[in-house]
């Protein structure tokens, strides 16, 4: 450029000369005239070189080669009338042509080999036609998501900006026109217990193109017999019943919450199993209702009653007997025998252990009922008119049903069959 404005100036220093020598006014006249005809030339034909198709080309090339963000905005134009390239706009392209260099340069060759305008490639040729030739300018069309997110309330932001809410599960939301590019695409929905954000990096690079923002998350729901058992998750309370935590949510379904149930029975709190919230919606979740405290209380309770139980029958006196009803100790009687006659059975119990393994729990509105094996060992001693005829010890079990009531807070021992 600096080589035509000498020429052009060397030019004009001459003119002057030869009217200085030569000229007159029609001289000069004529003169300036040719020298503006030569200037406007010089200058066309200089635009053109400057226009051309393979100096443009070549000049984008170099300005992508450096990544050189000024640079490529002096070659390139968006075609569209609603946004406009500059420093902020370009910075989607920008990313592309860092992180895609064969791409962008074949998308170049394409460019400089082609015939014509191919309107499948996202970057093209611009010519416009001149007085002699034409002008090039390297275009980039607009590009257009049709964006798809899984959940209602779900705001979503490209590269930071703010673009809309759905309003709906399964919400389609075309936006556009775009700079094509790299994109940070981010949808976040406020959850259960705060927020989570699903990021992913797309590329814009067709005219239409379709993503879906999916984060794992889902509203779940919690079944079990436990029904009146609270709910926890991550071991806060949620302050609802297994009966009212039906499609809570959105919860994230990525293991980072847990859940589990708990319930207050008479012998203390006892929790379920803590489960990761990851892949189903539907949890389903079961109280043990057995705990120690349970154990030592049945291990007693039984203990007590066959303790009562075989002095009762040595005693011959069924008020001895606790806990139980007149079937029960009528039951009792009729398997250890009665002591009313001269030949008598004394009974003394030695040891009572339960059967941890075979415990079962019902519930219902006013009571729990409990069915338990226990295992007893006992001392028999016969006697003749206070004559002892000899000693035994001897093993039995027994299958033992137990209720206890809500309302009085006590046990009852409803049934014992000999197993």
């Amino acid at each position: 450029m600096n080589y035509f404005k000498d020429a052009l100036n060397k030019f004009r220093i001459k003119i002057k000369k030869v009217y200085e020598e030569y000229g007159n006014k029609k001289t000069m006249f004529f003169l300036s005239m040719f020298s503006l005809i030569i200037m406007i030339s010089i200058g066309y034909w200089f635009g053109m070189l400057v226009g051309s198709k393979e100096r443009v080309i070549n000049g984008f090339e170099k300005a992508v080669i450096a990544k050189n963000k000024r640079a490529i905005l002096k070659y390139v134009q968006l075609d569209s009338d609603i946004i406009k390239l500059n420093s902020k706009s370009i910075e989607p392209f920008m990313r592309y042509i860092n992180d895609n260099p064969d791409s962008i340069k074949n998308k170049i060759n394409i460019l400089r080999y082609s015939s014509g305008e191919n309107s499948k490639e996202i970057i093209n040729l611009k010519s416009k036609k001149g007085i002699i030739g034409y002008k090039y300018k390297i275009l980039i069309s607009p590009v257009y998501a049709d964006i798809t997110t899984n959940l209602k309330d779900m705001e979503v932001f490209l590269d930071g900006k703010f673009y809309y809410k759905s309003d709906k599960d399964n919400y389609i939301k075309s936006i556009g026109p775009l700079v094509p590019g790299i994109y940070k695409v981010e949808g976040k929905l406020k959850t259960y217990n705060g927020q989570i954000k699903d990021l992913k990096s797309i590329t814009f690079l067709e005219k239409k193109n379709k993503i879906s923002i999916e984060p794992k998350i889902s509203k779940i729901s919690i079944d079990s017999i436990n029904e009146e058992a609270q709910v926890f998750i991550n071991g806060e309370n949620t302050n609802k019943l297994v009966k009212e935590f039906k499609n809570i949510g959105p919860i994230p379904m990525d293991g980072s919450f847990k859940v589990y149930i708990q319930q207050q029975f008479p012998w203390g709190k006892i929790n379920s199993e803590e489960i990761e919230i990851k892949d189903l919606s539907n949890i389903k979740l079961k109280i043990n209702p057995v705990n120690d405290e349970l154990k030592e209380n049945l291990s007693s309770i039984l203990k007590e009653f066959y303790y009562n139980g075989f002095q009762a029958v040595n005693k011959v006196n069924k008020s001895m007997m606790i806990n139980s009803s007149d079937e029960i100790k009528n039951k009792f009687f009729d398997v250890y025998g009665d002591n009313r006659g001269v030949l008598k059975e004394e009974f003394f119990l030695k040891k009572l252990t339960i059967d941890e393994s075979v415990i079962e729990v019902k519930e219902d509105k006013e009571s729990y009922y409990i069915s338990i094996v226990a295992s007893i060992v006992y001392k028999k001693e016969k006697s003749f008119y206070g004559i002892s005829l000899g000693t035994g010890e001897e093993k039995d079990r027994f299958i033992n049903e137990l209720v206890y009531e809500k309302k009085t807070k006590q046990w009852k021992i409803v049934s014992i069959e000999k197993a």
